[in-house]
């Protein structure tokens, strides 16, 4: 697994890349970069959902084809039209609590080809390792208090489009916290400086 910062050039939180798959299974379904990324979105607050509209919405490279309120009318636009990216709210209807997950895990079984980008204000690893539960192919995972910029959004939806996983730098490492604490690992004998 490679792992390297954004490339987005203002990307101020250095968001982590996972490439999950080989190069010869994420150039069998994903993006064709000659063409903007076709992406809709769906966050239950209205205010969210406007903002993001304005903010994708001036990105040359994207064009956003839907905003949605709910999780049943996001499924409905992607069975009619597929986008390459969904973005969608974590908690929003019908089901209130993982509705963002929800979608991510029904995309993989019927529209595998299209990327998921979850953005959420929870901080915890149960829903980052909800979302990965399936394969981190073509799954992003951000904390919208740590977007600071358009150019990082934009490189999270770059990355899943073409097959790529992004995790919130954070998150990774409450993962890798869990996960040390659960057994022991050659991690734990690095120096702070070679983490």
């Amino acid at each position: 697994m490679l792992a390297r910062q954004a490339h987005a050039p203002n990307a101020s939180i250095g968001t982590l890349i996972a490439r999950a798959r080989t190069p010869a299974d994420r150039s069998a379904h994903r993006h064709d970069s000659s063409r903007p990324i076709r992406v809709l979105l769906a966050d239950d607050s209205y205010l969210i959902r406007e903002a993001l509209q304005e903010v994708i919405g001036a990105i040359d490279a994207i064009d956003l084809v839907g905003a949605f309120g709910d999780g049943d009318s996001l499924l409905a636009a992607v069975e009619a039209d597929p986008p390459d990216v969904v973005l969608t709210d974590i908690r929003m209807p019908p089901s209130g609590d993982d509705e963002g997950i929800r979608v991510a895990r029904r995309l993989r079984e019927t529209h595998p080809e299209v990327g998921v980008v979850v953005l959420s204000q929870y901080a915890g690893t149960a829903y980052a390792l909800a979302l990965l539960e399936d394969g981190a192919e073509g799954r992003g995972y951000l904390l919208k208090e740590r977007v600071h910029d358009r150019n990082e959004l934009l490189a999270a939806i770059e990355i899943v489009a073409q097959g790529g996983a992004t995790i919130d730098p954070s998150v990774v490492q409450e993962l890798l916290a869990a996960d040390r604490q659960r057994h022991s690992s050659p991690l734990d004998e690095l120096t702070p400086r070679e983490r």
